[in-house]
């Protein structure tokens, strides 16, 4: 786990997280290994745009659109 890479117990990696970061965090390394219909059946999530609200765009996505508007 990363907060015992960090040198933090779980309990204090949730203390600064919380439940809802796992969350995302985990549900945006699931969304790109799975189809987005097992994805959406797994959380739960009824809507595209509920589910969509877990997905975290990367670094290079946010790049790319950045790019794309040419500024």
């Amino acid at each position: 786990m990363v907060a015992q890479a960090a040198g933090k117990t779980e309990a204090e990696t949730m203390a600064v997280f919380g439940t809802q970061s796992m969350r995302s965090g985990g549900a945006t390394v699931v969304a790109q290994k799975v189809s987005f219909a097992e994805f959406m059946r797994h959380g739960h999530w009824m809507t595209q745009a509920a589910a969509m609200r877990y997905i975290q765009p990367s670094t290079e996505q946010r790049v790319a659109v950045t790019a794309a508007a040419d500024y």
